[in-house]
This record gives structure tokens, sequence and C-alpha cells, in this order.
């Protein structure tokens, strides 16, 4: 039983890094997409 709730929370953890991942990415996106938007107006 414990190996189960160990492997559910290494999952939950990876998840939630992977997603994290995501949500940078975007923001980065965004972040220079707005430094272009303001460079070129």
């Amino acid at each position: 039983m414990r190996n189960i709730i160990k492997l559910y929370l290494i999952l939950n953890n990876a998840l939630s890094i992977t997603a994290n991942r995501v949500k940078l990415q975007c923001l980065m996106a965004r972040y220079s997409q707005n430094i272009r938007t303001t460079n070129n107006g």
C-alpha cells in the first residue's frame, strides 16, 4: 500500500512540475510578444 502512495505522490509531483513548466513557457511567450509590440509601437 505504501508503494502505491509513493508512486501516486511521484506522479503528482511530476505532473505539477510539467504544468508549471508549461505555464512558465506561456508567460515567457506572452512577455516576449509584449516586448515586441511595445518596441514596434
